[in-house]
């Protein structure tokens, strides 16, 4: 993940420092006000939906990001820190953007308070649109999102509508059910489908979500850029909103695990990028299109066939060892994407 910190004291350099030593696994992305221009780093940060830490003044930070905020289910997390790190406050994008879930990180991990003021979190209640983010859960409807939680409040029960072969794992929440559907028929106040044309989802009153699952495997040159990865994508068949709508992971090699335009793609649409070594992908069999050039630069002979087949494998024990795109290869990048089926979520955690 990348992360951007801001800050504008030597007080809030020295918190800089700390939280890069805290995410040694990210890419950590520092500028000093000071001397540079603030809002064009936040501007950054916005386009590819990355998460901003601004030490400073909550006043200074929401002048800032004036304008820069269009939609929930996009938007970037934007935390706000005093430079005595005392208050760890998420501004914008708590739930979907998981600006309370890193908030509350941030603050265990230096001793600071967590100041979190949704409704949802504050009453310890289940806030559907977190569920939709740790289960990579598409929102067809988010204008929806806004009556659930409103039930939730209420203390009324929300009724989740799934396939008849899934399952929840870990402690369910509080008021909150689960049913199994038929094909015309469902009462429910969110409903979980991978089919938009099922009858059931003309009924305007339900929160109706799409489990993604579909596995970008994806090898690329040093200092490809996020605008260089995308534009690749489409020009080979892979539009935009198909990606928003249907990708689950991307996944690379580990040599690639600080790679910003890998790490920005990954932002972008709201996913995780997931590295494996070189053994680990050389283990995996398959009919791979090799590559003697790239096992010599990397260690093993194909990267994105090879990480694609080994993350679905992993995450669906039925996958049947086929690609739904083989691998593409151009300009320095290459990629092949694999699909899995998806029966199992969390209440809680990551899928």
């Amino acid at each position: 993940m990348i992360k951007r910190v801001i800050y504008f004291t030597d007080e809030g350099e020295k918190v800089k420092e700390e939280i890069v030593k805290l995410y040694t696994t990210d890419l950590c992305l520092s500028l000093d006000g000071r001397k540079n221009d603030a809002r064009s780093f936040i501007f950054d940060g916005f386009k590819y939906h990355n998460p901003i830490i601004f030490i400073g003044a909550l006043g200074i930070a929401v002048r800032m990001m004036k304008d820069l905020s269009q939609d929930k289910l996009k938007d970037s997390a934007f935390i706000v820190m005093d430079e005595r790190k005392r208050y760890v406050i998420p501004v914008l994008s708590g739930h979907m953007g998981g600006a309370i879930e890193l908030s509350y990180d941030i603050s265990k991990r230096l001793g600071s308070e967590a100041v979190i003021t949704t409704a949802t979190d504050v009453e310890e209640k289940f806030s559907v649109d977190t569920f939709a983010r740790i289960n990579h859960l598409k929102i067809k409807n988010k204008e929806m999102i806004k009556k659930v939680s409103a039930k939730v409040l209420d203390g009324k029960e929300i009724r989740i509508a799934i396939p008849k072969d899934c399952n929840f794992i870990g402690e369910p929440w509080d008021k909150v059910s689960i049913i199994k559907y038929r094909q015309k028929e469902v009462s429910a106040d969110v409903l979980i489908t991978e089919d938009d044309s099922l009858e059931l989802c003309k009924n305007k009153e339900m929160l109706i979500m799409n489990p993604a699952r579909y596995i970008f495997g994806i090898g690329v040159r040093k200092g490809k850029t996020f605008e260089e990865i995308n534009s690749f994508f489409i020009d080979n068949g892979v539009s935009r909103q198909w990606m928003e709508e249907n990708i689950l992971y991307f996944t690379s090699i580990d040599l690639k695990v600080k790679e910003e335009g890998l790490l920005n793609l990954a932002s972008f649409y709201h996913t995780e990028l997931i590295t494996f070594n070189a053994m680990e992908l050389s283990k995996i069999k398959g009919d791979f299109k090799e590559s003697e050039f790239v096992k010599k630069t990397v260690g093993v002979s194909n990267v994105c066939e090879r990480a694609a087949f080994l993350l679905a494998s992993r995450l669906d024990k039925n996958f049947d060892n086929k690609f739904y795109k083989e691998k593409t290869a151009g300009n320095g990048i290459t990629f092949a994407i694999t699909k899995i089926e998806r029966n199992r979520f969390r209440w809680r955690g990551k899928f």
